[in-house]
């Protein structure tokens, strides 16, 4: 069993993954693609990016949920399957580190140009936008 997460950075460097949506399109996935959506249809392939990365010593791996929020996945139009999509990139996470490795969770930008046009998007949408988000990791 690891132990508390805090407790163990008092006195110890924790080794986290690297770029993770680089890695997925250096293993194949083609460029451009939404990588959370992965999560859904191809978790397998999610899993095995997070194996490699635990062989290759990560002891802190982050789920594949970068853009997994309302925003970004309404430009593929998957903006009402956040919380699913977020939930299954954090069980994917969990599993592959098993008891020994520690899981953050990834949450990116909104991908909106700002100043906000306020008759398109509220602060507060982009609120429960992160909300969700958090909520379902």
């Amino acid at each position: 069993m690891k132990p508390d997460f805090v407790e163990y950075l008092k006195d110890h460097v924790v080794l986290g993954d690297g770029a993770l949506g680089s890695y997925l399109y250096e293993k194949g996935i083609e460029r451009g693609r939404n990588l959370d959506l992965l999560n859904l249809h191809a978790a397998d392939f999610v899993f095995s990016a997070h194996e490699e990365y635990i062989r290759a010593g990560s002891q802190l791996i982050e789920t594949n949920t970068f853009g997994a929020n309302h925003f970004r996945l309404r430009e593929v139009g998957a903006q009402h399957r956040a919380g699913e999509i977020n939930r299954a990139g954090a069980g994917i996470a969990v599993k592959a580190a098993g008891h020994q490795v520690y899981v953050a969770g990834s949450v990116g930008p909104t991908g909106l140009t700002f100043p906000l046009d306020e008759d398109e998007v509220r602060e507060e949408d982009i609120r429960q936008a992160f909300n969700e988000q958090i909520a379902a990791l």
